[in-house]
């Protein structure tokens, strides 16, 4: 996820979907990285993989220093099902 390639991105995006549930801690983790293009990416993988349980580790990236992530956070909430994570201020 921290390769510079757009096709890289799109490559580890489907590989992490495609392990599904056992990715997500690792992808909840990664919302802590210092790269904002690792916390991008981890807040769309987890949106899409759907589980709730990366509902208030969006939430808490919602209000990250990046609007990227940010608005990443807010899209994955929205897949999820838990968007008013977002009005509530959940962290």
């Amino acid at each position: 996820m921290r390769d510079e390639a757009s096709a890289v991105h799109r490559a580890a995006t489907r590989a992490l979907e495609e392990i599904g549930e056992p990715a997500v801690e690792p992808l909840v983790a990664a919302l802590q990285d210092e790269d904002p293009v690792v916390r991008r990416i981890a807040a769309e993988v987890l949106g899409n993989l759907g589980d709730p349980r990366a509902v208030a580790p969006l939430a808490a990236a919602s209000q990250d220093e990046n609007s990227d992530v940010r608005r990443a956070a807010a899209r994955a909430l929205r897949q999820i099902g838990a968007p008013e994570a977002l009005e509530r201020g959940q962290h």
